[in-house]
Protein backbone atom coordinates (compact mmCIF):
# COMPACT_ATOMS: atom_id res chain seq x y z
CA UNK A 1 0.00 0.00 0.00
CA UNK A 2 1.37 3.41 -0.87
CA UNK A 3 0.51 6.69 -0.47
CA UNK A 4 1.57 10.46 -0.76
CA UNK A 5 1.81 12.51 2.48
CA UNK A 6 1.35 15.98 1.94
CA UNK A 7 3.62 18.12 4.98
CA UNK A 8 1.20 21.02 6.77
CA UNK A 9 3.70 23.62 4.84
CA UNK A 10 2.71 22.23 1.56
CA UNK A 11 0.71 24.13 -1.01
CA UNK A 12 -1.34 21.31 -1.07
CA UNK A 13 -2.50 21.28 2.20
CA UNK A 14 -5.28 23.40 4.14
CA UNK A 15 -3.26 24.51 6.77
CA UNK A 16 -0.47 25.93 4.10
CA UNK A 17 0.19 29.85 4.87
CA UNK A 18 3.21 31.16 3.56
CA UNK A 19 3.26 33.99 6.10
CA UNK A 20 3.22 31.63 9.18
CA UNK A 21 6.76 30.72 9.04
CA UNK A 22 7.28 30.06 12.34
CA UNK A 23 4.81 27.25 13.54
CA UNK A 24 6.68 24.19 14.21
CA UNK A 25 7.44 24.82 17.71
CA UNK A 26 4.07 25.90 18.68
CA UNK A 27 2.74 22.13 16.55
CA UNK A 28 5.41 20.36 18.31
CA UNK A 29 4.59 21.43 22.15
CA UNK A 30 0.68 20.87 21.01
CA UNK A 31 1.62 17.18 19.76
CA UNK A 32 3.69 16.28 22.71
CA UNK A 33 0.95 16.99 25.27
CA UNK A 34 -1.20 14.85 23.45
CA UNK A 35 1.70 12.01 23.40
CA UNK A 36 2.23 13.11 27.21
CA UNK A 37 -1.81 11.51 27.68
CA UNK A 38 -0.97 8.21 26.08
CA UNK A 39 2.55 7.47 27.72
CA UNK A 40 1.46 8.82 31.34
CA UNK A 41 -1.94 8.04 31.14
CA UNK A 42 -2.39 11.81 31.87
CA UNK A 43 -5.68 12.22 30.48
CA UNK A 44 -7.43 13.87 33.22
CA UNK A 45 -4.50 16.95 33.89
CA UNK A 46 -6.65 20.36 33.23
CA UNK A 47 -4.38 21.87 33.00
CA UNK A 48 -2.83 20.48 30.32
CA UNK A 49 -6.08 19.78 28.58
CA UNK A 50 -6.56 23.91 28.57
CA UNK A 51 -3.16 24.16 26.79
CA UNK A 52 -4.36 22.07 24.38
CA UNK A 53 -7.32 23.36 23.45
CA UNK A 54 -6.31 26.77 23.52
CA UNK A 55 -3.46 25.60 20.86
CA UNK A 56 -5.26 24.16 17.33
CA UNK A 57 -3.77 20.57 16.86
CA UNK A 58 -2.51 21.01 13.14
CA UNK A 59 -1.15 17.28 12.03
CA UNK A 60 2.56 17.59 10.70
CA UNK A 61 1.27 15.03 7.40
CA UNK A 62 -2.06 14.73 6.03
CA UNK A 63 -2.39 11.23 3.66
CA UNK A 64 -5.03 11.69 1.22
CA UNK A 65 -7.16 8.32 0.12
CA UNK A 66 -10.54 6.96 -1.00
CA UNK A 67 -13.41 4.73 1.26
CA UNK A 68 -16.30 3.19 0.19
CA UNK A 69 -17.43 2.13 -3.37
CA UNK A 70 -18.33 4.36 -4.96
CA UNK A 71 -15.33 5.82 -3.46
CA UNK A 72 -15.59 9.01 -1.17
CA UNK A 73 -12.08 11.21 -0.49
CA UNK A 74 -10.86 11.36 2.90
CA UNK A 75 -8.12 13.22 4.15
CA UNK A 76 -6.61 12.15 7.37
CA UNK A 77 -4.16 12.78 9.62
CA UNK A 78 -1.00 10.39 9.97
CA UNK A 79 -0.21 9.08 13.42
CA UNK A 80 2.47 6.83 14.51
CA UNK A 81 1.46 7.02 18.23
CA UNK A 82 -1.80 5.32 17.71
CA UNK A 83 -3.75 2.27 16.13
CA UNK A 84 -7.03 3.19 14.71
CA UNK A 85 -7.60 4.03 11.94
CA UNK A 86 -11.34 5.75 11.54
CA UNK A 87 -13.08 8.39 9.54
CA UNK A 88 -15.97 10.93 10.22
CA UNK A 89 -19.60 9.58 9.30
CA UNK A 90 -23.06 10.34 8.56
CA UNK A 91 -25.11 10.72 10.74
CA UNK A 92 -22.52 12.76 12.96
CA UNK A 93 -23.31 14.31 16.12
CA UNK A 94 -20.26 16.27 16.79
CA UNK A 95 -18.84 19.46 15.30
CA UNK A 96 -16.77 18.82 12.79
CA UNK A 97 -15.84 20.82 9.58
CA UNK A 98 -13.10 18.38 7.54
CA UNK A 99 -11.99 19.09 4.40
CA UNK A 100 -13.80 16.93 2.72
CA UNK A 101 -17.48 15.59 3.07
CA UNK A 102 -17.89 13.47 5.67
CA UNK A 103 -18.10 9.90 4.85
CA UNK A 104 -21.63 8.81 4.22
CA UNK A 105 -21.74 4.64 4.52
CA UNK A 106 -24.76 4.64 2.89
CA UNK A 107 -23.84 5.74 -0.15
CA UNK A 108 -21.72 2.82 -0.30
CA UNK A 109 -22.57 -0.44 -1.90
CA UNK A 110 -19.43 -2.18 0.36
CA UNK A 111 -20.30 -0.56 3.34
CA UNK A 112 -20.70 -3.27 6.55
CA UNK A 113 -20.90 -3.07 10.42
CA UNK A 114 -21.14 -6.74 11.18
CA UNK A 115 -18.10 -7.24 13.56
CA UNK A 116 -16.99 -9.03 16.14
CA UNK A 117 -14.91 -6.53 18.43
CA UNK A 118 -12.16 -9.31 20.16
CA UNK A 119 -10.77 -9.63 16.53
CA UNK A 120 -9.71 -6.28 15.82
CA UNK A 121 -10.00 -4.76 19.98
CA UNK A 122 -7.08 -4.63 22.26
CA UNK A 123 -6.85 -4.05 25.95
CA UNK A 124 -4.22 -1.70 26.10
CA UNK A 125 -4.76 -0.09 22.44
CA UNK A 126 -6.95 2.95 23.86
CA UNK A 127 -9.72 1.84 22.41
CA UNK A 128 -12.21 0.76 24.06
CA UNK A 129 -14.66 -1.69 22.15
CA UNK A 130 -18.12 -2.69 23.13
CA UNK A 131 -19.89 -5.84 21.49
CA UNK A 132 -23.65 -4.51 20.51
CA UNK A 133 -25.47 -7.75 19.03
CA UNK A 134 -23.59 -7.79 15.59
CA UNK A 135 -21.97 -4.56 15.74
CA UNK A 136 -18.48 -3.35 17.71
CA UNK A 137 -18.64 -0.03 19.41
CA UNK A 138 -15.54 1.56 19.97
CA UNK A 139 -14.73 5.02 21.93
CA UNK A 140 -11.28 6.09 22.01
CA UNK A 141 -9.81 9.26 23.88
CA UNK A 142 -7.06 11.90 23.26
CA UNK A 143 -6.23 14.14 25.46
CA UNK A 144 -8.01 17.06 24.17
CA UNK A 145 -11.17 14.89 23.49
CA UNK A 146 -12.76 11.68 21.68
CA UNK A 147 -14.06 9.50 19.28
CA UNK A 148 -16.77 7.35 19.11
CA UNK A 149 -19.14 5.38 16.61
CA UNK A 150 -18.97 1.69 14.69
CA UNK A 151 -16.05 -0.47 13.46
CA UNK A 152 -16.76 -1.40 9.96
CA UNK A 153 -15.70 -2.63 6.44
CA UNK A 154 -15.17 -0.93 3.25
CA UNK A 155 -13.09 -0.81 0.48
CA UNK A 156 -10.35 1.91 1.66
CA UNK A 157 -8.07 3.07 -1.53
CA UNK A 158 -4.97 5.14 -1.38
CA UNK A 159 -4.45 7.94 -3.57
CA UNK A 160 -2.95 7.26 -7.13
CA UNK A 161 0.94 7.72 -6.59
CA UNK A 162 3.13 8.05 -9.55
CA UNK A 163 0.42 5.91 -11.39
CA UNK A 164 -0.14 3.07 -8.58
CA UNK A 165 -3.13 2.70 -7.20
CA UNK A 166 -3.48 0.54 -3.55
CA UNK A 167 -6.43 -1.25 -2.18
CA UNK A 168 -7.18 -2.67 1.12
CA UNK A 169 -10.85 -4.47 0.36
CA UNK A 170 -12.98 -4.83 3.44
CA UNK A 171 -10.19 -2.89 5.66
CA UNK A 172 -11.64 -2.37 9.26
CA UNK A 173 -12.26 1.13 10.26
CA UNK A 174 -13.49 3.56 12.72
CA UNK A 175 -16.79 4.73 11.74
CA UNK A 176 -17.27 7.95 13.94
CA UNK A 177 -20.55 8.99 14.70
CA UNK A 178 -19.79 11.54 17.32
CA UNK A 179 -16.34 13.39 17.79
CA UNK A 180 -14.78 16.28 19.56
CA UNK A 181 -14.07 19.52 17.87
CA UNK A 182 -10.34 19.71 18.54
CA UNK A 183 -9.65 17.80 15.02
CA UNK A 184 -9.93 20.49 13.09
CA UNK A 185 -10.48 20.22 9.07
CA UNK A 186 -9.44 16.70 8.80
CA UNK A 187 -11.46 13.99 8.04
CA UNK A 188 -9.94 11.56 10.75
CA UNK A 189 -6.90 9.74 11.88
CA UNK A 190 -4.67 7.17 10.36
CA UNK A 191 -3.03 5.55 12.97
CA UNK A 192 0.05 2.91 12.19
CA UNK A 193 0.02 1.47 15.80
CA UNK A 194 1.42 -2.51 16.67
CA UNK A 195 -2.55 -2.97 17.76
CA UNK A 196 -5.07 -5.77 16.16
CA UNK A 197 -7.29 -2.97 14.75
CA UNK A 198 -4.05 -0.88 13.15
CA UNK A 199 -4.16 -1.27 8.94
CA UNK A 200 -0.55 -1.90 9.47
CA UNK A 201 -1.57 -5.13 11.65
CA UNK A 202 -4.47 -6.23 9.33
CA UNK A 203 -2.54 -5.85 5.81
CA UNK A 204 -0.17 -8.57 7.91
CA UNK A 205 -3.20 -10.54 8.73
CA UNK A 206 -4.45 -10.84 5.83
CA UNK A 207 -1.20 -11.95 4.18
CA UNK A 208 -1.18 -8.69 1.87
CA UNK A 209 2.03 -8.09 3.10
CA UNK A 210 4.83 -8.13 5.68
CA UNK A 211 3.89 -6.63 9.17
CA UNK A 212 5.95 -3.39 8.25
CA UNK A 213 5.41 0.26 7.43
CA UNK A 214 8.13 2.96 5.99
CA UNK A 215 7.91 6.31 5.09
CA UNK A 216 10.53 8.91 3.39
CA UNK A 217 10.40 12.34 4.23
CA UNK A 218 11.85 15.13 1.92
CA UNK A 219 12.10 18.52 1.68
CA UNK A 220 9.50 20.05 4.57
CA UNK A 221 10.90 23.87 4.07
CA UNK A 222 10.08 23.72 -0.06
CA UNK A 223 6.09 24.04 -0.17
CA UNK A 224 6.18 22.49 -3.52
CA UNK A 225 7.86 19.20 -2.63
CA UNK A 226 5.68 16.07 -3.31
CA UNK A 227 7.92 13.14 -2.89
CA UNK A 228 7.09 12.11 0.87
CA UNK A 229 5.61 8.91 0.89
CA UNK A 230 4.28 6.26 3.30
CA UNK A 231 4.12 2.89 3.05
CA UNK A 232 2.06 -0.18 4.49
CA UNK A 233 3.27 -3.70 3.96
CA UNK A 234 5.46 -3.22 1.20
CA UNK A 235 8.59 -5.37 1.90
CA UNK A 236 11.53 -2.77 0.57
CA UNK A 237 14.89 -3.72 2.04
CA UNK A 238 18.40 -1.74 2.00
CA UNK A 239 21.50 -2.71 3.66
CA UNK A 240 22.77 -1.47 6.92
CA UNK A 241 22.28 -1.95 10.50
CA UNK A 242 18.78 -1.66 12.28
CA UNK A 243 18.03 -0.75 15.86
CA UNK A 244 15.80 -3.21 18.35
CA UNK A 245 12.18 -1.19 18.54
CA UNK A 246 10.59 -0.99 21.19
CA UNK A 247 7.06 0.02 22.37
CA UNK A 248 6.11 3.16 24.86
CA UNK A 249 2.61 3.82 25.41
CA UNK A 250 1.36 2.84 22.30
CA UNK A 251 4.29 4.74 20.75
CA UNK A 252 7.64 3.41 18.82
CA UNK A 253 11.10 3.65 20.82
CA UNK A 254 14.43 3.43 20.30
CA UNK A 255 17.15 3.58 22.73
CA UNK A 256 19.66 6.67 21.64
CA UNK A 257 23.49 5.75 22.84
CA UNK A 258 25.29 8.92 21.76
CA UNK A 259 25.80 11.96 19.40
CA UNK A 260 28.78 12.61 17.21
CA UNK A 261 29.74 16.27 15.62
CA UNK A 262 31.80 16.07 12.66
CA UNK A 263 33.11 11.97 13.55
CA UNK A 264 33.73 13.57 17.08
CA UNK A 265 31.55 11.53 19.90
CA UNK A 266 30.40 13.62 21.85
CA UNK A 267 30.95 12.92 26.28
CA UNK A 268 27.46 11.69 26.93
CA UNK A 269 27.05 8.67 29.33
CA UNK A 270 24.53 6.07 27.14
CA UNK A 271 23.71 4.62 30.56
CA UNK A 272 21.77 7.63 31.12
CA UNK A 273 19.67 7.70 27.75
CA UNK A 274 19.39 4.31 27.86
CA UNK A 275 15.26 3.08 28.29
CA UNK A 276 14.13 1.78 31.74
CA UNK A 277 11.63 -1.22 31.20
CA UNK A 278 10.98 -0.63 35.53
CA UNK A 279 10.15 2.85 35.27
CA UNK A 280 9.35 3.66 31.33
CA UNK A 281 11.88 6.51 31.11
CA UNK A 282 14.76 7.13 29.25
CA UNK A 283 14.72 6.23 24.85
CA UNK A 284 13.68 8.42 22.16
CA UNK A 285 9.94 8.14 20.85
CA UNK A 286 10.26 8.33 16.98
CA UNK A 287 7.14 10.60 16.30
CA UNK A 288 5.76 11.73 13.38
CA UNK A 289 3.53 14.17 14.72
CA UNK A 290 5.83 16.61 15.99
CA UNK A 291 8.30 19.01 13.74
CA UNK A 292 10.67 19.77 16.44
CA UNK A 293 12.55 17.13 18.45
CA UNK A 294 12.92 16.89 22.00
CA UNK A 295 16.45 15.64 23.66
CA UNK A 296 17.22 14.73 27.05
CA UNK A 297 19.58 17.40 28.80
CA UNK A 298 22.25 15.44 29.29
CA UNK A 299 22.38 15.43 25.48
CA UNK A 300 21.32 18.28 24.32
CA UNK A 301 23.73 20.69 26.51
CA UNK A 302 26.88 18.62 25.39
CA UNK A 303 25.17 19.60 21.58
CA UNK A 304 24.45 23.09 22.55
CA UNK A 305 27.53 23.73 24.01
CA UNK A 306 29.05 21.79 20.72
CA UNK A 307 27.41 23.71 18.27
CA UNK A 308 28.09 27.53 19.97
CA UNK A 309 31.89 26.75 20.38
CA UNK A 310 31.35 25.73 16.52
CA UNK A 311 29.75 29.33 15.85
CA UNK A 312 32.17 30.92 18.01
CA UNK A 313 31.38 35.00 17.11
CA UNK A 314 30.68 34.15 13.50
CA UNK A 315 26.68 34.68 14.00
CA UNK A 316 25.22 36.34 17.21
CA UNK A 317 22.76 34.37 19.19
CA UNK A 318 19.41 34.86 18.85
CA UNK A 319 16.69 32.48 20.29
CA UNK A 320 13.00 32.03 19.50
CA UNK A 321 10.22 31.40 22.84
CA UNK A 322 7.03 30.24 22.45
CA UNK A 323 4.04 31.56 23.67
CA UNK A 324 4.92 29.02 26.89
CA UNK A 325 8.52 29.86 27.12
CA UNK A 326 9.97 27.19 25.78
CA UNK A 327 13.46 28.23 24.49
CA UNK A 328 14.59 27.14 21.11
CA UNK A 329 18.45 28.11 20.08
CA UNK A 330 18.65 30.26 17.35
CA UNK A 331 21.29 32.64 15.65
CA UNK A 332 21.01 35.76 13.31
CA UNK A 333 22.41 33.78 9.58
CA UNK A 334 20.90 32.28 6.66
CA UNK A 335 20.98 28.72 6.95
CA UNK A 336 21.34 28.61 2.77
CA UNK A 337 24.64 31.12 3.01
CA UNK A 338 26.06 30.89 6.17
CA UNK A 339 25.78 27.08 7.51
CA UNK A 340 27.30 25.66 4.76
CA UNK A 341 30.65 24.33 6.46
CA UNK A 342 28.79 23.14 9.39
CA UNK A 343 29.94 19.40 10.15
CA UNK A 344 27.71 16.56 10.19
CA UNK A 345 25.81 15.51 13.15
CA UNK A 346 24.89 11.59 14.05
CA UNK A 347 22.75 9.97 16.33
CA UNK A 348 23.91 6.78 17.55
CA UNK A 349 21.35 4.09 18.29
CA UNK A 350 22.15 0.44 19.70
CA UNK A 351 22.89 -2.18 17.08
CA UNK A 352 25.26 0.51 15.46
CA UNK A 353 22.68 2.05 13.65
CA UNK A 354 22.49 5.50 12.62
CA UNK A 355 20.94 9.22 11.69
CA UNK A 356 22.86 11.29 9.86
CA UNK A 357 21.91 14.89 10.26
CA UNK A 358 22.83 17.35 7.47
CA UNK A 359 22.63 21.01 8.06
CA UNK A 360 18.62 21.44 6.58
CA UNK A 361 17.33 18.61 9.00
CA UNK A 362 19.71 19.81 11.94
CA UNK A 363 18.30 23.88 11.32
CA UNK A 364 15.29 25.42 9.92
CA UNK A 365 15.31 28.92 8.48
CA UNK A 366 12.70 30.71 10.03
CA UNK A 367 13.03 34.22 9.07
CA UNK A 368 15.49 35.31 6.20
CA UNK A 369 18.39 36.24 8.67
CA UNK A 370 17.41 33.54 11.38
CA UNK A 371 18.17 30.11 11.46
CA UNK A 372 17.24 27.92 14.53
CA UNK A 373 17.84 24.44 15.85
CA UNK A 374 15.43 22.03 15.49
CA UNK A 375 15.75 20.35 18.83
CA UNK A 376 14.90 21.72 22.20
CA UNK A 377 15.47 20.82 25.91
CA UNK A 378 13.07 18.42 27.14
CA UNK A 379 13.34 18.91 30.94
CA UNK A 380 11.48 22.27 29.43
CA UNK A 381 8.57 19.99 29.12
CA UNK A 382 9.31 18.18 32.14
CA UNK A 383 10.10 15.02 29.55
CA UNK A 384 12.12 11.87 31.34
CA UNK A 385 12.81 11.10 27.24
CA UNK A 386 13.70 12.07 24.20
CA UNK A 387 11.64 12.08 20.97
CA UNK A 388 12.63 12.33 17.47
CA UNK A 389 10.44 14.88 15.20
CA UNK A 390 9.87 14.83 11.55
CA UNK A 391 12.29 17.88 10.91
CA UNK A 392 15.14 15.42 12.30
CA UNK A 393 13.89 12.62 10.21
CA UNK A 394 14.44 14.97 6.85
CA UNK A 395 16.07 13.30 3.77
CA UNK A 396 15.57 9.65 5.04
CA UNK A 397 13.87 7.05 4.61
CA UNK A 398 12.14 5.04 7.92
CA UNK A 399 11.58 1.15 8.31
CA UNK A 400 9.41 -0.23 11.03
CA UNK A 401 9.42 -3.58 11.21
CA UNK A 402 6.72 -3.90 13.55
CA UNK A 403 6.67 -7.93 13.18
CA UNK A 404 10.47 -8.58 14.40
CA UNK A 405 10.55 -5.10 16.19
CA UNK A 406 13.41 -3.77 14.48
CA UNK A 407 13.32 -0.03 12.83
CA UNK A 408 16.37 1.87 10.16
CA UNK A 409 17.54 4.91 9.08
CA UNK A 410 18.27 5.77 5.82
CA UNK A 411 19.83 8.66 4.44
CA UNK A 412 18.48 9.06 0.64
CA UNK A 413 16.81 11.20 -1.75
CA UNK A 414 13.10 10.54 -1.69
CA UNK A 415 12.88 10.35 -5.11
CA UNK A 416 14.39 7.31 -5.39
CA UNK A 417 11.17 5.54 -4.26
CA UNK A 418 9.34 6.40 -7.59
CA UNK A 419 10.06 3.48 -9.45
CA UNK A 420 9.49 1.29 -6.90
CA UNK A 421 5.87 2.06 -6.63
CA UNK A 422 5.34 0.63 -9.81
CA UNK A 423 6.53 -2.28 -8.87
CA UNK A 424 5.46 -2.41 -5.72
CA UNK A 425 4.59 -6.18 -4.45
CA UNK A 426 4.84 -9.33 -2.55
CA UNK A 427 8.75 -9.63 -3.59
CA UNK A 428 11.17 -8.34 -1.76
CA UNK A 429 12.59 -4.75 -3.30
CA UNK A 430 16.24 -3.83 -3.20
CA UNK A 431 17.83 -0.52 -3.67
CA UNK A 432 21.51 0.22 -4.82
CA UNK A 433 23.39 2.86 -3.01
CA UNK A 434 23.84 4.97 -5.32
CA UNK A 435 19.77 5.00 -5.55
CA UNK A 436 19.63 5.83 -1.72
CA UNK A 437 22.53 8.46 -1.04
CA UNK A 438 22.01 11.88 -1.77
Amino acid sequence: MVARMVHYNSVESPYFDPNAANRDLEISLARLDHLRGHVEGDFNDSKVRTEIISRPLIPVFLVYLQVGEPPQEQAVAMDTGSSLFWVHCVPNHGEVDPIYKIYNPANSKSYAEELICSQYCDEAAFVNCVQLASRCYYYTKYLAGDTRGFLGRDSIVFKPFYDNQSTIDNGVFGCARKSSDFLGKYNGVLGLGTFKVSLVSQVGARKLGPRKFSYCIGNLSDPFYKDNVLFIGENIKFDGQTAPLYLEGGHYAVNLEGISFGGRLLDIDKKLLWRSDATHTGGAIIDSGSSVSFLQSIAYYKLEETILDFIGDKMERSDDISSEGVLRLCFKGNLYRDFQDFPLVTFHFENEATLNLGVESLFTLLQPNLTCLNVVDAYLKDLDHSLLGVRLQQYHYVSFDVQNKQVGFRRMDCRALRHICLICGDEEISLRKDEMLM
